[in-house]
């Protein structure tokens, strides 16, 4: 008994890790284009706030990198990517965690039931989900910490709740926690984000089917990129609608405050939030809208995941090969 849990702990360590450093690794390779992208998004609303008057102006994604290369160096395309780096481990490691936890369970699910689309999708989304509400809150509470130190302003409802005994900067993020369980505001948000688990959800039974189906053909390393990447590119061709939701509810913080309930009823309420968005992003320009931005996020987005799925998927038989035989290892890969 003491042995089979001990092993099924490793499993949980071995693929945590290496889902996150797979991650990591993935947006390590395609950081450039996360900031070309961004810097073209950019430009587009400062010409659209500007009225058309050319300021540092971009003629597509390969003058872009060029000038960034002419006057930042090389790592001009690799700003602010530690940070990125170290949340994408958190998030991964974390995910891959539960995905792990959660494998002999829907591994029971698939073989009593049969549904083996159903199993894999359930599988990814139930994943995503828990590591939304375990992790969702740390962002919330970091973001109101940046906000504040911004802005120079203390939490008025909390400051009196300040601890003698603990460092300042421990007090800074007390004073947030407090303010934020007090408003129901620890979660707040977190609807779109547990409606877009959709989308691991998706990776995870379509890279179970091509396992299966491509096993036969080429190296691992090669059928796993491609894997990834046709993967991703179909999962975030269907949940796209939900960023574009996501990023306009995110731009809307001033109705999102009044509009979403506060407490038990908030994912209720977020739910519908997306929703009504949906409607309103269509009402205005069309179904198209909805899609608006899609190439170079789709480029991105499976070029990462291709990246990430190879080399998590080598680092889970490194770490395999420590502690079984080579025949255990295939078998439990």
């Amino acid at each position: 008994f003491f042995c089979r849990v001990e092993w099924r702990m490793s499993r949980q360590l071995i693929d945590s890790i290496s889902g996150g450093l797979g991650n990591a690794a993935g947006l390590i390779a395609t950081y450039p284009l996360t900031v070309v992208k961004t810097r073209l998004q950019t430009q587009r609303k400062k010409k659209e706030e500007k009225k058309g008057k050319d300021s540092d102006v971009y003629n597509g994604p390969i003058d872009c990198v060029k000038k960034i290369l002419k006057s930042e160096g090389v790592g001009g395309l690799y700003k602010g990517m530690m940070l990125k780096v170290l949340e994408t481990y958190m998030w991964n490691s974390t995910f891959y965690m539960f995905f792990s936890m959660l494998r002999d369970t829907f591994k029971k699910f698939r073989l009593r039931t049969g549904q083996d689309l159903l199993a894999g999708v359930l599988h990814g989304m139930t994943a995503g989900m828990i590591t939304q509400l375990v992790l969702f809150p740390l962002v919330v509470i970091n973001t109101n910490v940046v906000n504040r130190r911004k802005s120079g302003v203390n939490t008025p409802r909390s400051s009196s709740k300040k601890l003698k005994f603990v460092p300042s900067w421990m007090n800074e993020y007390l004073i947030v926690v407090l303010d934020l369980y007090s408003r129901n505001e620890l979660w707040k948000g977190v609807s779109a984000g547990l409606l877009l688990t959709i989308n691991p959800g998706i990776v995870t039974m379509l890279r179970a089917k091509m396992t299966g189906a491509t096993k036969n053909y080429g190296s691992k390393a090669f059928r796993d990129f491609w894997i990834g990447f046709f993967s991703k590119m179909i999962a975030s061709t269907i949940t796209y609608p939900l960023v574009v939701c996501r990023s306009q509810i995110v731009t809307e913080e001033k109705q999102l405050e009044h509009e979403e309930g506060p407490g038990i009823y908030a994912p209720i309420h977020g739910v519908v939030k997306v929703f009504r968005t949906m409607n309103k992003v269509i009402a205005h320009g069309g179904v198209s809208a909805l899609y608006s931005g899609l190439a170079p996020h789709l480029s991105q987005a499976a070029l990462k995941e291709a990246v990430a799925n190879s080399i998590r998927k080598r680092l889970v038989l490194f770490f395999l090969s420590l502690f079984l035989s080579p025949k255990n290892v295939t078998a439990n890969a």
